[in-house]
């Protein structure tokens, strides 16, 4: 019942964050969200249930940082390539916190690319 609550909202954005990501993954499998950016997500981790996701979402980005020793950017890679999407690879590792004006300006121009931004 929630979820078909959910579907009805118009409006959605996402910020996927690496395995925290997976719930917002999954929803955007349900509900129409209009955009999606995918930060670091971590996808492609052995022993997990989930490989793939397909996205509903109007919008969807992928920013990846190169020198992860987490998650391989050849996931992400991937997973852009299923969905048509854009890719952004950084400079950054897992966390992308060794590149936050990247990060910053890539949200930025998310905010302002979405529907309503």
């Amino acid at each position: 019942m929630y979820a078909k609550q959910w579907q009805r909202r118009a409006q959605v954005l996402l910020l996927d964050t690496s395995r925290d990501g997976h719930v917002s993954l999954m929803a955007c499998e349900l509900a129409r969200v209009k955009s999606e950016l995918r930060a670091t997500p971590a996808l492609g981790i052995p022993g997990c249930d989930r490989q793939r996701y397909h996205s509903k979402a109007h919008d969807l980005d992928i920013v990846h940082g190169w020198y992860t020793d987490h998650i391989a950017p050849e996931n992400s890679t991937r997973s852009a390539r299923e969905a048509d999407c854009s890719l952004r690879l950084s400079s950054g590792n897992h966390p992308l916190n060794n590149c936050p004006d990247t990060v910053a300006k890539l949200f930025g121009q998310f905010l302002d690319t979405a529907p309503g931004g």
